[in-house]
């Protein structure tokens, strides 16, 4: 159940099928008032596809992610396990729907455009719907043709978490095909930024990022951005440096705190501050706050306002710190 309440499907499966198997009987698996009851549990793992494993030591399921792609049927869950590097350019065809791949826990596997893949244009084409990647590097480190890009997304429903997309100076994070939504919730973009409607959540963004579409950035730290055809809103973010291109209304600063330039064609509300954010060492990628930032205690919940930094979010910038001493990116 506690695998079932974290929305941990293929964790729990194996016990779920047990469960049924062995104690169907047993009063903890007839008992309806209990929540989630085994009917339930059942029901949600019943649509699963395939876990499936992807190690290059030949002790997985495959050695290549995209070989592990192509066998995958709907609602599979891919585990990269180690980091690689995969030289290889993705490809999650339109017919693998709610598709998940991820590195397993204590993995960071890089997928680069170095090595064999070295001049690919995109690194992650995704026609599919319901694609969701997680605990990813992506390294557009020496790509080819004209505007190179992490992810081309021409989908829906893409859920990004723990990615660090990062690259050469002239990479997007984005190419959108569709006016879809994406969300990213804990991810460091070193790289320019989409042009599609998105959700961010909690993510560091770097470098300039450009919305055209209707979008909402929640807790972030954006050190650069343009606005364009609809209405952005961040809220309780830190935020430097933001334009607006145009003469569109509606862009809104919630409680944030705003360094920099800051077009006024952007509205703030009254919680809005302007003040130095005061992080520890921005040089070296650490854009935690000192213990006395304005930005400390000023969100609505209490917190912090910008990013709050997990283990899992400073593992990733040191990470980019070492592909970046390797000449790997810039940054």
């Amino acid at each position: 159940a506690g695998f079932f309440g974290k929305e941990q499907l293929f964790d729990a499966k194996p016990l779920v099928e047990r469960l049924a198997a062995e104690y169907a009987d047993t009063k903890p698996a007839t008992d309806q008032s209990r929540e989630p009851g085994l009917s339930e549990m059942q029901e949600a793992v019943a649509a699963l596809g395939r876990f499936i494993t992807v190690r290059q030591d030949g002790k997985g399921d495959f050695t290549s992610i995209q070989a592990a792609i192509d066998a995958a049927p709907a609602n599979s869950l891919i585990e990269i396990q180690d980091n690689g590097p995969y030289s290889e350019p993705l490809t999650i065809p339109k017919g693998k729907l709610r598709l998940t791949v991820r590195g397993r826990a204590g993995c960071w596997p890089i997928v680069t455009s170095s090595g064999p893949a070295r001049g690919t244009n995109c690194l992650i084409r995704i026609p599919a719907h319901g694609t969701t990647l997680e605990r990813l590097v992506l390294v557009q480190s020496a790509p080819g043709g004209v505007a190179p890009v992490c992810i081309s997304y021409g989908g829906r429903s893409l859920s990004l978490r723990l990615v660090a997309f990062t690259g050469a100076l002239d990479t997007r994070v984005i190419a959108c095909g569709t006016v879809s939504p994406f969300a990213a919730r804990d991810c460091i973009f070193l790289v320019r930024g989409a042009s599609a409607h998105c959700h961010l959540t909690n993510c560091l963004v770097l470098r300039g990022w450009t919305f055209v579409y209707p979008s909402h950035v929640e807790r972030c730290t954006v050190l650069g951005a343009n606005l364009r055809n609809a209405p952005t809103t961040l809220t309780e973010c830190i935020v430097r440096d933001i334009e607006v291109d145009g003469e569109v209304s509606g862009h809104r600063l919630r409680g944030c705190l705003v360094f920099g330039h800051v077009d006024p064609l952007i509205s703030r509300d009254e919680r809005t501050l302007a003040a130095t954010p005061l992080f520890v060492n921005p040089v070296a990628l650490d854009y935690r706050l000192q213990e006395h930032s304005p930005a400390r205690g000023r969100a609505s919940d209490g917190g912090d306002i910008g990013v709050r930094w997990t283990p899992e979010m400073l593992q990733m910038c040191r990470i980019a710190l070492e592909l970046r001493a390797r000449g790997l990116i810039k940054f």
